[in-house]
């Protein structure tokens, strides 16, 4: 709730996994919070050791994007 009262928007960053996956759901239906993962690896350290910083860089932003207009 204060971050909810603090900021216009809160969006959360969930490894891809299975648990990941539920949490960007219960999040979602229970506090109304916006959130996506990376589809690259399943976190974001490993995503950019794997593929670099600009891909990763290039897939967040576009993610964040389109989180932010839902």
């Amino acid at each position: 709730d204060n971050l909810l009262a603090k900021y216009k928007k809160v969006i959360t960053l969930f490894e891809n996994d299975a648990a990941g996956v539920n949490a960007i759901d219960k999040y979602k239906s229970v506090y109304n919070i916006n959130g996506f993962h990376l589809t690259l690896c399943k976190d974001l350290s490993d995503a950019v050791c794997e593929h670099g910083f600009d891909k990763v860089h290039h897939e967040l932003k576009q993610l964040l994007i389109n989180s932010l207009r839902s």
